[in-house]
């Protein structure tokens, strides 16, 4: 007894160890980021960063005091069915909140109306008042479900992160063998977006910022056109579906994809021990290949876990919920608008490369996929992750062919995790 007490401390003392090392990577990471940062990105995203120290401090020991606490094993989630009810009462919430804003964009209009003119007073009262009945039956609804989402999040999270790690042990993986030695450990909820700034004459991801999930579009829209106008910069603020803070922040949205974003941000937090993921900030190509390792690793392992929790083969259609013009070859699209998009910046006609750009968002939202900018930043952020259709890059393809050499992930990680530079993870194809 007195043998095995000693192994879980030294284990807690270790597992505590490498956590605090890949967090002070990580918060040492924002400062560097932070003291690249230009005065402009400084001054127009000012009042909107989203600030990783107060977070850390806020959610570090959340998880670590619910596991210790005796009284919380009866609330812990035991079965699929239970995560599926989480789920659904996510996605209800979002739904009844999409509502709210239809509802309140609705007084507004009928607000305006009022004082122009343009509808008859005693209509407008009448409407309002419904509209204004809806809306507080609605928040209450809201306000109630979120009182019970909150009281089962952190055991969904432990939930998930179980079967994680379970996925990441399993001989389809295998990364530490039988010595698993960094957590899972997640937070469920609306991620930060990031500011991406590329210059207008070529597709290069310039600089990045981190903003508070809650920002306004009006807020984004003048940021971005402040960019533009002021600075002769591309600009865009787009979503993030996780971050890899420690805990990591991961979206909520359908099983697989958390699953798969959450497997995808654990590994940056476990790179982050070793050449490769120290590596990120040193190039916009190293950038890639991290993200695109971390994407193939995700995808993986989030299957692996979602067949665990749900019993069953995954299927290819689960996705796939957008109503959408299924003959339309969104990949090819945007890879065709890519490379005509870095042939008109070489030959030097940004005006028309950005006119060219628009024109192709419109035609995407014709076939259901609104896209609310494309400009440079849009490809230089999402032209990153290597297995992404906006990429110009061939890291996802090589990648693929090295993960085809290893009968396992695990083993394929091992050996890339110790490359520092391109030419060391290419040499994994000799």
């Amino acid at each position: 007894m007195k043998k095995f007490i000693i192994y879980i401390i030294g284990f807690i003392v270790v597992t505590l160890i490498i956590v605090i090392s890949i967090l002070g990577y990580l918060l040492s990471s924002a400062i560097s980021a932070n003291s690249r940062e230009s005065e402009i990105i400084k001054n127009v995203t000012q009042g909107y960063e989203f600030n990783i120290f107060n977070w850390e401090r806020e959610n570090f020991f959340d998880k670590w005091i619910s596991y210790i606490n005796p009284f919380d094993n009866h609330k812990k989630i035991k079965s699929s069915e239970q995560l599926i009810q989480y789920l659904s009462l996510v996605e209800k919430i979002n739904l009844n909140e999409n509502l709210y804003s239809k509802l309140f964009t609705e007084k507004l209009d009928l607000d305006y109306k009022i004082k122009k003119g343009k509808i008859d007073i005693n209509i407008a009262k009448i409407k309002t008042n419904e509209i204004n009945t809806e809306i507080e039956q609605l928040v209450e609804k809201i306000n109630k479900d979120k009182v019970i989402k909150n009281e089962k999040k952190i055991h969904v999270e432990q939930f998930l992160e179980e079967n994680i790690s379970s996925a990441i042990q399993s001989e389809q993986v295998n990364i530490f063998d039988n010595i698993f030695y960094v957590p899972v450990d997640l937070s469920l909820e609306k991620t930060p977006k990031l500011l991406v700034i590329s210059p207008r004459d070529k597709i290069f991801r310039q600089e990045d910022k981190l903003l508070n999930s809650n920002i306004s579009l009006e807020a984004i829209n003048n940021m971005e056109l402040t960019l533009l106008e002021e600075n002769n910069l591309s600009a865009i603020v787009v979503p993030t579906g996780g971050v890899s803070t420690y805990p990591s922040i991961v979206s909520e949205g359908d099983l697989l994809y958390i699953l798969q974003t959450a497997a995808h941000e654990w590994l940056h937090n476990y790179l982050a021990l070793f050449p490769l993921g120290r590596s990120y900030f040193t190039s916009t190509d190293m950038q890639s290949i991290n993200e695109t390792i971390c994407d193939i690793f995700g995808n993986e392992v989030g299957i692996i876990a979602y067949e665990k929790i749900m019993d069953r083969k995954i299927d290819n259609e689960i996705n796939q919920t957008k109503k959408i013009n299924k003959e339309f070859n969104f990949d090819k699209f945007m890879k065709e608008t890519r490379l005509v998009v870095e042939k008109l910046l070489s030959e030097g006609k940004i005006l028309e490369s950005e006119s060219f750009m628009d024109e192709r968002r419109m035609i995407l939202s014709s076939n259901g996929y609104d896209i609310r900018k494309i400009n440079q930043a849009y490809f230089a952020f999402y032209g990153t992750y290597g297995g992404n259709p906006e990429s110009s890059n061939n890291y996802y393809d090589n990648l693929i062919q090295i993960r085809k050499r290893y009968k396992n992930l695990g083993d394929m990680i091992h050996d890339i995790k110790y490359s520092d530079n391109i030419e060391k993870i290419y040499s994994l194809l000799e």
